[in-house]
């Protein structure tokens, strides 16, 4: 529920596609500003890019991890409603039919924006060179590393809610009988607890080794 919720989220307001929906909310801690993620190859080539969090953060693998930029915070209200009323039926021969009703609504709200500069950023890490953490990780993690530069956080604890009803009747008109019919509804309630600072989105960089082991900021390759 959660990872389909935020991608319709994103879609509605990243129209541009730089910003990449979250899958999980047990992995935000490690895509918050100034984490490492790898970007994962392969695939079909309509596949979206597919990241992955990693146990670091940028200061880690340079030589000096200090002064970075500073970590900034915007209020990012928005209401995300979602509803859908469907209504169907088919023929079976000539009288007999099959309807079908199907409502679903999901519901969001609430986010702030956590960002650094990335021009600042590419300005810090000028003439920057990378510690013995940068072997380690470049050995263990695959794919593309990138550093993660604004994300959507829950502002407070949300609650995601999804209520699927569904209905369903056939109707059957035999020789001599008089016409017979059933049906059943079904209600489906879904509650998502989302805790505070929980990560809804996130825009990354990549990050490339010069060949004077100095590290450069690019727009991500997302395929």
């Amino acid at each position: 529920m959660f990872k389909k919720a935020m991608e319709q989220l994103i879609g509605q307001i990243d129209c541009g596609g730089e910003l990449t929906a979250a899958t999980s909310v047990y992995d935000s801690e490690r895509f918050k500003p100034l984490c490492l993620v790898h970007r994962r190859r392969g695939g079909p080539f309509w596949r979206k890019a597919r990241y992955r969090g990693t146990e670091f953060k940028l200061k880690q693998i340079l030589a000096d991890g200090s002064n970075l930029p500073t970590v900034q915070q915007n209020d990012f209200p928005f209401h995300f409603s979602e509803s859908l009323d469907m209504k169907g039926f088919a023929k079976l021969n000539n009288n007999p039919y099959i309807a079908n009703n199907l409502y679903v609504t999901i519901q969001l709200e609430g986010a702030k924006q956590v960002s650094i500069s990335v021009s600042d950023l590419t300005e810090s890490l000028e003439n920057r060179k990378v510690g013995q953490s940068w072997e380690f990780v470049q050995k263990n993690y695959s794919g593309d590393l990138c550093v993660v530069t604004e994300v959507l956080m829950s502002a407070q604890p949300l609650t995601l809610r999804k209520v699927q009803k569904r209905g369903i009747e056939l109707y059957m008109t035999l020789p001599d009988i008089v016409s017979v019919g059933g049906g059943y509804l079904v209600s489906a309630k879904s509650t998502l607890c989302i805790p505070e600072g929980s990560v809804l989105a996130y825009r990354v960089w990549d990050l490339a080794l010069t060949k004077d082991g100095v590290l450069s900021l690019s727009k991500p390759n997302k395929r």
